[in-house]
């Protein structure tokens, strides 16, 4: 009997090889970029948090802050609303207001006045 010596693959095999892989990667590219996008609203969000925690630790800026006040803060173009000692997990895209930035990890922009207020200090 005559053997066959079959070695390597055709060209269907391939073909269906990489139709499969294609699949998948256009099921997969939407997921991993919704994920990354989650990752870097927490990272900006965890950021503000901790900018604001720390502007508010500052002993000059508890001393003077009213018991009403309202400022956002920037980050990656993204907004985090401070209303009251309250702070805003869910960004915002847009704010109108007094706004801080974060420079080296603390609040900058914003001051405490005298009466209590936010002010900013553009």
């Amino acid at each position: 009997m005559k053997k066959l010596n079959k070695k390597g693959f055709t060209i269907v095999e391939l073909v269906i090889v990489i139709a499969v892989i294609a699949i998948l990667a256009a099921v997969l590219i939407p997921t991993f970029s919704k994920v990354i996008e989650n990752a870097n609203k927490s990272a900006a969000m965890q950021a503000a948090r901790n900018a604001f925690t720390t502007w508010l630790a500052d002993a000059d800026n508890a001393k003077t802050l009213g018991a009403s006040y309202k400022f956002a803060i920037q980050n990656n173009n993204l907004y985090f609303v401070v209303s009251n000692g309250q702070f805003s997990s869910t960004p915002e895209t847009t704010y109108t207001g007094v706004i801080a930035t974060i420079s080296d990890g603390t609040l900058t922009g914003i001051k405490v006045t005298s009466s209590g207020e936010i002010a900013s200090t553009n």
